[in-house]
């Protein structure tokens, strides 16, 4: 540093004391006093010499202190403010004062936990649906199969993998076991978010497998008349083939009536001429 010229060592000390870590030649002319073409003669030698490093922007080049700069003239960088802006400063100096926070209460009841919105259940309550899973666990297992929905079974309250990345994570070994859950098994109330796996999987399967209950006489009732609450293709097809089974009963009456024309009136005579006794015995 006592080998420099003193303009040299001028124009680093401007650029140690400057507002940021790097400043215009505009900037560095003002600050010394200088005429910019004096300025930039200066700083060229200094760039040449490897003291400055020089950057191109869209408002113009700047110039900083270059690494070897600042290991010889012992300076480092810190950030100073909120917008953490970066400027030099002596090895040796105290850091900066950090900024105060804001929007920040001073009263200790700001960092009380009973402020702060949780929509998960409290602790016993947490407690008590697991105790709930464990009885229903028990009770599937000692009695009869499973006839309840798996809507109203008891929801899992212990998440495990909820820190790991989600399914199935990146480069994911294949075959490998479950990262979060290492494959063991899971008691009722436990759920892996990681492999997909619960600790009533097995009653899950299990109520797959029950055969269906056959349809009530109710159900083969309504197949047979007609349920109301049937879709409209449905009941569009049935009464598309209700009109041709009469159109075509009609054409058949016609046919007859065409081809002798009393033999309708002759069928109407006999069955209104036959005795009611006959009628009763047929009957």
């Amino acid at each position: 540093m006592a080998d420099l010229p003193d303009a040299w060592i001028a124009v680093l000390n401007a650029l140690l004391n400057g507002s940021v870590a790097w400043c215009s030649p505009a900037e560095v002319a003002e600050a010394l006093g200088w005429n910019a073409a004096e300025t930039s003669d200066h700083l060229c030698d200094l760039d040449v010499a490897g003291w400055v490093s020089v950057w191109e922007t869209d408002a113009g080049p700047v110039v900083t202190l270059s690494a070897l700069a600042a290991a010889r003239l012992g300076a480092r960088l810190v950030e100073v403010g909120l917008d953490a802006t970066p400027r030099w400063a002596r090895v040796g100096d105290p850091d900066p004062i950090a900024p105060r926070a804001r929007n920040v209460c001073r009263s200790e009841r700001a960092a009380a936990l009973a402020f702060v919105v949780d929509h998960a259940p409290s602790p016993d309550a947490n407690a008590e649906l697991g105790e709930r899973a464990d009885a229903f666990s028990e009770a599937q297992r000692d009695g009869p199969p499973c006839t309840e929905p798996p809507d109203d079974w008891p929801r899992p309250t212990v998440l495990i993998g909820v820190n790991l990345t989600p399914w199935p994570g990146p480069a994911a070994p294949v075959g490998a076991g479950c990262p979060a859950c290492g494959g063991r098994a899971l008691g009722p109330r436990m759920y892996c978010l990681f492999c997909d796996r619960w600790g009533l999987d097995a009653l899950l399967s299990s109520l797959a497998t029950q055969p269906s209950a056959p349809p009530s006489a109710l159900d083969r009732h309504r197949q047979r008349r007609g349920d109301p609450d049937r879709s409209a293709n449905d009941r569009r097809d049935a009464d598309r083939l209700r009109a041709r089974r009469q159109e075509k009963h009609r054409c058949r009456q016609q046919e007859l009536a065409q081809s002798d024309p009393r033999k309708p009136l002759a069928r109407k005579l006999g069955a209104s001429s036959r005795p009611k006794s006959m009628s009763r015995a047929s009957a």
